[in-house]
């Protein structure tokens, strides 16, 4: 049996420049306000060492502005060969018609969800992933050290791309009634089966390491309905609907005291959470809005006089 979402295209593959000193904005910014621990210059641009709280260092590659555009003229092929090889039912991150709230839709009315996610998701993407599937010339410039770096415009498509081949065996492995969906790194699984708690995030850690990637431990998670509304991509959702989370609305009311203007309108877009057009462009096309489809134009905040006032711009 396999997981939903679960056909996949026949013969899927899993298969120093100049230095400058001047990089992004942002990255100088960083450095002045002593947010990076080490600031070298590598293949035309800046690389960040920045602490994490749990002790570690994040590496953020952080192109100058002219390396940037050349990256970002590559996104169209790149969208192109994503489309081709990932399974759309499944990746949400990074992709044309995708977002957290379309990750979200189809874990509505389950029981159990698992979260798990992939560790350095970006690093290990390495070129023996990719070799295959996107043409060389455009590989040589989204690489750095054999691998897709954090900070790169390019490297969201590129790991899509890598990840394609996990997805598809993922959902051919699962038991049919396991949704799967993907967003960058974060991986949700869910399920009405209580003993599938234990079992498939050892599956899918051994699927994951036998693909190449690894899977963060600290970070995998089981959340049960009946515990409260379950969290998908910073999406609440329950038996039927899916919901802005008690958290954003609260930074709203937080934004709306301080008369935060620029916080106020992002939350607020938040926690409309509409579906992007491309998708819903896409599913009139199919002729099938489904179930999930229609719970998410229904209101989705609590119906108090007082979350209402919150909403508003």
């Amino acid at each position: 049996m396999a997981a939903r979402f679960a056909r996949g295209p026949q013969g899927l593959q899993s298969d120093p420049s100049h230095l400058k000193t001047t990089g992004s904005h942002t990255s100088n910014r960083a450095a002045i306000c002593g947010l990076v621990d080490v600031f070298i210059v590598e293949f035309g641009m800046q690389v960040l060492r920045i602490p994490k709280g749990n002790g570690k260092v994040r590496v953020v590659y952080a192109p100058s502005e002219e390396e940037k555009a050349e990256l970002r003229s590559l996104l169209p092929a790149l969208v192109k060969i994503a489309k081709r090889r990932c399974n759309l039912e499944v990746v949400h991150g990074f992709m044309p018609g995708r977002s957290p709230l379309t990750n979200a839709l189809p874990h509505v009315g389950y029981q159990y969800t698992v979260n798990m996610d992939l560790q350095d998701f970006f690093d290990t993407v390495l070129i023996t992933h990719v070799m295959h599937l996107i043409p060389p010339q455009i590989l040589a410039k989204v690489m750095r050290y054999g691998a897709a770096r954090q900070g790169l415009p390019t490297s969201p498509l590129v790991a899509n791309i890598a990840a394609a081949q996990l997805d598809w065996d993922l959902i051919t492995a699962l038991p049919e009634d396991v949704v799967y969906t993907r967003y960058a790194d974060d991986l949700s699984f869910s399920f009405d089966d209580q003993k599938l708690t234990k079992e498939l995030p050892l599956l899918v850690k051994k699927m994951v390491e036998d693909h190449g990637f690894a899977v963060n431990t600290a970070k995998t998670k089981v959340q049960w309905a009946g515990a409260g509304r379950r969290i998908i991509t910073g999406i609440a959702v329950d038996h039927s609907r899916v919901f802005a989370t008690r958290e954003v609305r609260r930074k709203l009311r937080a934004a709306h005291h301080q008369n935060n203007k620029g916080s106020k309108a992002g939350l607020t877009e938040w926690c409309r959470l509409k579906l992007p057009a491309l998708y819903l462009a896409e599913q009139t096309r199919r002729g099938k809005k489904s179930k999930s489809h229609h719970r998410a134009e229904e209101p989705v905040v609590e119906k108090s006089n007082k979350e209402r006032r919150s909403l508003r711009l």
